[in-house]
């Protein structure tokens, strides 16, 4: 009993090996031994493995008991902290519901429970050195739970006046129990609200402040000599540092901290150390270190029943995989993606629908008709579907797969019809219409094309492509060669998105040298494929004086022409690029 409760008062993650053990025998044999104090004790554990798994009124119940026993053992202060904690988990447990009038209900019972545990202080009477030690550990539980109180709405409060009051609630707070735990010479409790202060920061826009809050938490681990901590502190640290887009610091902190996690460190606390790592790698320029993270971390959620996490975390690897040139593995990894089953964590959920009737390019196929008609908000799943088969849809078109791109451009349609953003649906059939020009499906492009001008028209001012799509559409169709030249610029898109930039610009080239045939060199369309092989030339292969020079030949020649429009194009170009 010692033992346990030594390791727990210092975090030990082998405590939980001890702590079962305990529960068990205080359950059975021994029961008859088990005194007040240690059946709070017992109690204060099964409410944090009930919070672990959000089973929040196991929570209450466990708080609920620890306060009887408590009560019974004449340990006042254990008392008030579990009753903090009660109001606490009370105020977070529906993340549904107004954080913000949640912990506006909260705050004056724990303005109550502040006194009260001061009162119990001021009194004094205790023991001896640790009893008071104890007393000063449970008003800064009093303190954490306000902090957590607080935290909740300043994340998730609909209105950001709420949001911008709990926000300096919290921070308040946090400073406050800095400060008492300093003056307490309790240290452990300084790291645990600096690493809630650092992942707030990492998040919201502060990741300089991020930086700081997290590195001081690895001191104070490491000054303590408690390594089976250090991880999570060290992950922050990569988040807030990916933050700064340091990544290539974020990606050795967060390869230290896996490589030196502390063995007894359950294995799923390191599987989002896995996946900032990937992220950080991708951002970072570094393709191959992050395929191997994003694998390993898939696994690992696999593994823990987190089918969305796993999902979510092998679209990031196929993306990384295109990075390094892998374009066939990363379509691979796509098409295994869309038939995997995860459900879907909300109600009204946007059901992925079959491609339109007769999905399977044909010269008779009238493919911009969605099968149905969506009314219901995308959900998360639905969003992360999405995005996953425009992902494979531009993939297989670089890999000069025209139909099967088509058939995966028009699911994306036909699943973001009726979404609260009709920009989704015009992109989607635009690049439909793409990629059935390319496989010379030239009535099915048609019907795309009218289906994106169509979505367009509900909401025409949603970015400057979207503004002129309607013209450029105008034009589109009207011969062959224009057909192919905007088949080009798509083909070209798509490869330049999968870092295949030289192919990218030969296909502009080709697009351009199409668009420059007798009658069409004033379209819309031509401007933009200049415009587009000028900003691969200059940022993505570096020959400034080759984009500058194709800008400055076209400007000229439209000038000259008369060509206003495409002028204005290519000069606000031109202009940035001096």
């Amino acid at each position: 009993m010692a033992e346990v409760l030594r390791l727990d008062r210092h975090t030990h993650p082998s405590s939980r090996v001890l702590w079962d053990t305990l529960l068990e025998r205080a359950d059975g044999p021994d029961a008859d031994k088990v005194d007040d104090l240690l059946r709070g004790e017992i109690a204060t554990e099964l409410a944090s493995r009930a919070h672990g798994k959000r089973d929040w009124d196991a929570v209450v119940a466990h708080f609920k008991e620890a306060v009887e026993h408590y009560s019974r053992a004449g340990r006042p202060d254990r008392v008030i902290a579990s009753e903090a904690r009660i109001l606490w988990s009370r105020a977070i447990r529906d993340q549904d519901a107004d954080p913000a009038a949640s912990a506006t209900r909260a705050w004056p019972e724990l303005d109550a429970l502040l006194e009260r545990i001061d009162a119990v202080l001021a009194a004094g009477g205790f023991a001896d050195d640790e009893a008071l030690y104890d007393a000063r550990v449970q008003r800064l539980v009093v303190r954490q739970s306000r902090v957590f109180t607080a935290r909740n709405p300043a994340l998730r409060a609909a209105d950001e006046a709420d949001r911008s009051h709990w926000l300096a609630v919290f921070r308040s707070e946090s400073a406050a129990v800095v400060t008492e735990a300093e003056s307490y010479g309790i240290p452990q409790r300084v790291a645990l609200v600096l690493e809630s202060l650092a992942e707030y920061d990492a998040t919201h826009d502060d990741p300089v402040a991020a930086e700081a809050a997290a590195r001081r938490a690895i001191e104070i681990f490491h000054e303590l000599d408690w390594p089976w901590r250090v991880h999570r502190a060290r992950m922050l640290l990569g988040l807030a540092l990916a933050g700064q887009e340091r990544y290539g610091e974020a990606v050795q902190v967060l390869q230290t901290g896996i490589t030196e996690a502390h063995p007894a460190v359950d294995a799923d606390e390191l599987t989002p150390l896995y996946r900032l790592l990937g992220e950080s790698a991708l951002q970072g320029g570094e393709p191959a270190t992050a395929v191997r993270a994003f694998a390993e971390a898939a696994v690992r959620l696999d593994r823990e029943g987190d089918a969305y996490g796993a999902v979510e975390t092998r679209w990031r690897m196929s993306q990384a995989l295109s990075m390094q040139g892998q374009l066939a593995d990363a379509v691979a990894v796509l098409e295994t993606l869309v038939e995997t089953p995860i459900g879907d964590d909300e109600p009204d959920s946007v059901t992925e629908a079959e491609p339109s009737a007769g999905a399977e390019p044909s010269s008779e196929a009238d493919e911009s008709q969605p099968s149905h008609q969506h009314s219901k908000n995308p959900t998360r799943t639905g969003m992360l579907m999405v995005q996953i088969r425009a992902d494979l849809a531009r993939g297989l078109l670089a890999l000069d797969e025209p139909r099967a791109a088509a058939v995966e451009f028009l699911h994306v349609a036909d699943a973001v019809d009726g979404w609260p953003d009709p920009s989704r649906l015009t992109a989607a059939a635009a690049e439909a219409a793409g990629a059935l020009a390319l496989a010379r499906n030239w009535d099915g492009a048609r019907a795309a094309l009218e289906r994106a001008i169509a979505a367009n028209a509900v909401a025409p001012r949603a970015d400057r492509l979207r503004e002129e799509f309607a013209d450029v559409a105008r034009v589109q169709f009207v011969s062959v060669e224009v057909d192919e030249a905007q088949a080009r610029y798509t083909r070209a898109w798509a490869l330049n998105a999968a870092d295949r930039s030289e192919e990218a610009l030969g296909e502009l080239e080709r697009s351009i040298a199409l668009y420059d045939r007798p009658g069409f060199s004033d379209i819309p369309p031509r401007y933009e494929a200049i415009r587009f092989a000028a900003i691969i030339e200059f940022r993505t292969l570096n020959r400034h004086d080759a984009a500058k020079s194709r800008l400055d030949k076209a400007i000229a020649e439209a000038e000259a022409a008369g060509h206003h429009e495409g002028l204005a194009t290519l000069q606000k170009l031109r202009d940035a690029l001096r």
